[in-house]
């Protein structure tokens, strides 16, 4: 028996909807969809976040700045996006994805 859902729950509050599918994208390499999904939650194997784990002594990317999770869809010498890019994902989200697949 399904329980009935909470009106005004965190959830629906942000206007998101509960559901059980996959995130848009999923028609996408594995490599692609994989890394949209970290870009869109902003956790991944970034240089920081290496950094932080012990696993390099650098979190310098190839521009020079910091590589944080939020850094990859700004990089200079990368295809940009924006969070919203993510969620559909866009042409610009898809590039940048691409892009980052095999470091992320």
């Amino acid at each position: 028996m399904e329980q009935p859902r909470q009106p005004g729950s965190p959830v629906e509050e942000r206007g998101i909807t509960p559901g059980e599918c996959l995130a848009t994208g999923h028609d996408q390499p594995w490599a692609v969809w994989k890394t949209l999904n970290r870009l869109r939650v902003g956790e991944g194997r970034c240089k920081a976040s290496m950094k932080k784990w012990n696993i390099t002594t650098s979190d310098a990317c190839a521009c020079g700045e910091p590589q944080t999770m939020e850094h990859l869809m700004n990089c200079t010498q990368a295809p940009q996006c924006t969070g919203d890019d993510l969620a559909e994902p866009t042409a610009a989200a898809l590039a940048c994805a691409n892009h980052w697949k095999d470091e992320i």
